[in-house]
């Protein structure tokens, strides 16, 4: 991801942030299953996927502990 995106990130609600955390795993699935029959040759996407699955992750973290905090 660009800094842009991630940027944009942080704009996003928590429901929308899971939708995208949602879609992501199920590109992982998919890339993953093209790579074992050889469909695709770019093995970098599964990696690319995990780490932004990570900073979605990351940021509803984030929240959750902010909240916790001032409660």
């Amino acid at each position: 991801m660009k800094r842009n995106d991630i940027k944009e990130l942080f704009t996003k609600t928590d429901k929308e942030l899971s939708e995208l955390l949602k879609g992501e795993r199920d590109d992982i699935a998919k890339i993953s299953m093209e790579l074992a029959l050889q469909k695709i040759k770019n093995v970098t996407a599964v990696g690319k996927k995990k780490k932004t699955i990570a900073q979605i992750l990351t940021i509803l973290r984030q929240r959750e502990l902010k909240q916790h905090e001032n409660t």
